[in-house]
């Protein structure tokens, strides 16, 4: 991962997100930051730099944005071309917000229904299928993820 060169904008974002995540409890921290996101998105200003918005033809690209030195949080840009996706997956019981800053995305639910522990057998049913557009944010606030 690399990091994106530091706009005003983006200098600006990392600020508002230093001042979101001073909130205590996951559920609130994640509001405030799904709020700054979606907010500094909708404005409509192009800052991510382009480079961080190419697609890798082989699988989604994380390129890093920025990482909260007192770490609080990362900010990661997550590229998707045509036709990819992500395989079920957690989030290891950490707080998450993402934002849509070009197109759209598809993102499946599933919740846990049974399995083994002891044999890693982990059964889920799918729950929700939901499609985001620009400026629109979801967040995972443990233990729903």
């Amino acid at each position: 991962m690399s990091v994106a060169p530091h706009s005003s904008r983006v200098a600006e974002l990392i600020s508002m997100l230093d001042e979101a995540v001073l909130v205590k409890d996951d559920a609130g921290r994640c509001r405030a930051v799904k709020k700054v996101l979606e907010s500094i998105v909708a404005s409509g200003d192009s800052f991510v730099d382009a480079a961080f918005l190419k697609p890798n033809p082989e699988r989604y690209a994380r390129r890093l944005m920025h990482r909260d030195p007192a770490g609080r949080y990362t900010a990661i840009v997550m590229v998707w071309d045509g036709g990819q996706g992500t395989a079920l997956h957690d989030h290891a019981g950490i707080w998450c917000v993402e934002v849509v800053y070009r197109g759209e995305i598809r993102v499946t639910s599933y919740s846990v229904t049974g399995g083994d522990p002891e044999k890693d057998i982990v059964q889920f049913r799918k729950e929700t299928t939901v499609t985001a557009g620009v400026a629109e944010a979801g967040a995972l606030i443990p233990p729903f993820e």
